[in-house]
């Protein structure tokens, strides 16, 4: 007699440990996913390169900005959009599943098919999803607690007017009863302004050309890649492509800020279909060390950016959390040797830039000292594939500086930098401002 095991999934598996790998940031994101999912859908907006030739300006009137506006206190979780709403029919055969299945349906950020379900499930317990399409619309009330031990894997839905417009059509979703763990991690002074940051890196290519993000009625504004450029220096840029997937990768010197390269922003950012995935990245993930140089204090002015495109997301390198990347991709490991090449001549130039640190070498002072942010449309544009110094070392001017160095006490230096009101600048950056400072009032021209 042939005997049959059941292999059917529980509930409680999908509610208890599939959240347990999520951080209450990353379900969030996933959440503004589905916004800017159903945004690039309804709104039929090209995520490939060509997104990166879209100036960062207020949308032109052909392409109406969308809104999503997130709220979240103790008492709950809400987040609202006007990015096209979810119809009727892609909420009973796909929204609702858990697990896409159909991979070939259209989506640009909407892969794995447990984004949404995770996240809402991660936030509490009673919760309400209302979305209306210029078509159609609908609405379900979940009870998680007592939804998980219904042994019927289905949400009842009710149909609604859709919206009266595409300006009003989208989605509304709100949590109540929110989880312990989430409770905790709300009672974090800094979790909202962690949030906020998460928020304008990771949609920096969407915000501020079709996209707005309020968070608790704060406009969040783009933190784009710290890119920079100068008629000196143009930054190295290489295509590719393989199996469905293109990818573009760049290279340059970042801009300064404040007269110094901020190290917490330096190393490799990756991005797929426009969100980005990977920031600032130094370690092997991205290639440092393989067998590359590793990443050290000097390297603090280098930028790279690989961005992937599919119209087939499940082929991008990311993995489920849409935070890191799978190593294992083909297209990756092809990308990963090019950036490596095309690394290679910007950290020579900072090589000789910091020949013993901490001095800099004045020539190359110079030419960073004039890098202003570029936005990465035109470095698409141009397509240099070798980064461009206007002069070669041989044909530059003598010098006609030297390096000042001393010792100064640390109290001292810190005295200084709280009067000038910069407390995170170098003891180097503390001495070029005394320097100068000295120079213009006590020996004008």
């Amino acid at each position: 007699m042939d005997l049959v095991a059941d292999a059917s999934p529980t509930k409680r598996f999908f509610i208890s440990y599939l959240v347990r790998d999520l951080s209450l940031e990353d379900a969030i994101l996933d959440l503004v996913d589905n916004a800017v999912d159903s945004l690039v859908r309804t709104r039929n907006l090209d995520v490939s390169a060509k997104l990166l030739h879209i100036p960062v300006a207020p949308p032109s009137e052909s392409v109406r900005a969308a809104d999503v506006r997130i709220s979240i206190t103790k008492g709950g979780f809400r987040i609202s959009d006007t990015c096209g709403g979810i119809g009727t029919e892609r909420a009973q055969k796909y929204a609702f599943r858990f697990g896409n299945p159909d991979p070939s349906f259209p989506s640009a950020l909407g892969v794995f098919g447990i984004g949404m379900k995770r996240a809402l499930f991660k936030l509490g317990n009673r919760i309400a999803v209302t979305s209306r399409t210029v078509s159609d619309g609908f609405r379900t009330e979940i009870d998680a607690s007592t939804w998980v031990d219904d042994p019927v894997w289905e949400f009842q839905l009710t149909t609604l007017e859709p919206a009266q417009g595409q300006g009003t059509a989208g989605t509304d979703i709100e949590v109540r009863e929110l989880s312990t763990e989430v409770l905790l991690r709300l009672d974090d002074p800094r979790f909202l302004v962690r949030l906020a940051d998460s928020i304008a890196v990771t949609y920096a290519l969407f915000l501020g050309r079709f996209l707005t993000v309020e968070l608790n009625g704060h406009l969040i504004s783009p933190k784009a890649v710290p890119l920079g450029g100068s008629p000196d220096i143009s930054p190295v840029f290489r295509s590719m492509s393989l199996d469905g997937v293109s990818c573009d990768v760049m290279a340059s010197l970042a801009a300064r800020e404040d007269g110094e390269w901020n190290a917490d922003r330096a190393g490799w950012y990756v991005v797929c279909n426009g969100r980005l995935i990977v920031t600032a990245d130094k370690t092997k993930l991205t290639g440092w060390g393989l067998p590359g140089p590793a990443f050290v204090s000097k390297y603090r002015g280098f930028v790279g950016v690989a961005f992937f495109f599919s119209s087939d997301p499940a082929l991008l390198p990311w993995t489920t959390t849409k935070r890191d990347l799978n190593v294992e991709s083909e297209i990756y490991q092809v990308a990963r040797k090019e950036m490596a090449s095309i690394a290679r001549p910007v950290l020579t130039f900072l090589n000789r830039m910091y020949p013993g640190e901490p001095a800099e070498a004045t020539a190359e002072r110079r030419l960073a000292e004039s890098l202003k942010p570029v936005d990465v449309a035109q470095v698409v544009s141009v397509g240099q594939s070798n980064l461009q110094l206007v002069a070669p070392r041989s044909s530059r001017p003598k010098r006609s500086s030297v390096s000042i160095q001393y010792k100064a006490e640390k109290h001292e230096i810190d005295r200084v930098r709280k009067k000038i009101d910069k407390p995170t600048w170098s003891a180097g950056a503390v001495g070029r401002f005394t320097f100068e400072h000295y120079l213009r009032t006590e020996c004008p021209e």
